[in-house]
């Protein structure tokens, strides 16, 4: 209900997401999250992760960050994502960050799928 009362009118919209800041349970994890939005859950928020990577520079999670740059490690439901924050260890102040996100793979390849009300599509091996 929190979620909906959240992410939902009046005070979100159907593109909203949010994070839910959680203890990580990998300890090699800066920060820990769970992505939200006006549907539901989701495994992984690219703006999400660059925004938490920087708060957490910014608000202590990260201990000891070095510059030019500091790695942040953010644990999302779909595994832990590295982030790289831009850090002027002089000033204290955070920059862009980009990161790297876990790896994808393929469940199964050469395969035909039946969509009812559609037909088969063409597996891409089979000569025509």
């Amino acid at each position: 209900h929190i979620r909906r009362m959240l992410m939902a009118e009046p005070r979100g919209h159907d593109d909203m997401f949010g994070c839910i800041l959680v203890k990580p349970d990998l300890e090699e994890a800066d920060i820990a999250v769970l992505f939200t939005h006006a549907s539901g859950y989701a495994t992984m928020c690219g703006h999400g992760v660059i925004a938490l990577a920087r708060f957490a520079v910014d608000h202590g999670y990260v201990k000891d960050p070095i510059g030019p740059e500091t790695v942040v490690n953010v644990q999302c439901p779909c595994g832990l994502v590295k982030a790289h924050v831009e850090y002027d260890e002089n000033t204290k102040v955070t920059g862009r960050a980009r990161f790297y996100s876990v790896p994808a793979f393929v469940v199964a390849c050469d395969i035909s799928v039946d969509v009812p009300g559609y037909g088969k599509g063409a597996n891409p091996s089979d000569p025509m």
